[in-house]
């Protein structure tokens, strides 16, 4: 028997949501109580600064000797260091580079950046600021990105392998 109306299918069963189906339970979608599950996010290592543009998602990742870490919570003056595994994205921080003269503001969310203060490698988190020390210039040098402050080049984010912090 042909059905009397067009059929629309669920994004999670497949069966049939239209309201008119005159179908059986089993071609019928009766609704769920728990959302789809999503699908894991995962990133890809990049090799080269042609993904590097205003609105891509990144995670930074310190290469050590044995393991991989990625910038974890802001611990004041540093990040904290997260073991890192592209198959638990859960203890990551994904950051949105946001296009700005000169370089990229690392953005967190929130309306939450990344930014430079001080006289020493300190890394802080707040609001947008109105100098250039939320801008950061991104480059490859010798087969690793390099992430460079726009008011003082002489500070970079970079994993501090020693002492498990970025």
């Amino acid at each position: 028997e042909q059905p009397t109306h067009e059929h629309t299918a669920c994004p999670t069963c497949g069966l049939c949501t239209s309201e008119e189906c005159d179908g059986t339970a089993e071609e019928k979608c009766q609704g769920h109580t728990q959302e789809p599950e999503q699908p894991e996010q995962e990133f890809v290592k990049l090799t080269d600064t042609s993904k590097i543009a205003d609105g891509t998602e990144i995670v930074i990742v310190g290469e050590g000797k044995e393991n991989s870490f990625t910038l974890g919570e802001n611990g004041g003056t540093f990040f904290v260091a997260n073991p890192f595994d592209n198959t638990n994205m859960n203890n990551v921080i994904v950051i949105t580079l946001v296009k700005a003269e000169g370089g990229y503001k690392l953005k967190l969310g929130e309306g939450q950046y990344i930014y430079y203060s001080g006289s020493k490698n300190q890394a802080y988190v707040g609001e947008e600021k109105t100098d250039s020390s939320d801008i950061w210039t991104i480059e490859l040098v010798d087969g690793l990105f390099k992430i460079v402050n726009k008011a003082n080049s002489e500070r970079y984010l970079q994993f501090n392998e020693a002492d498990q912090r970025f």
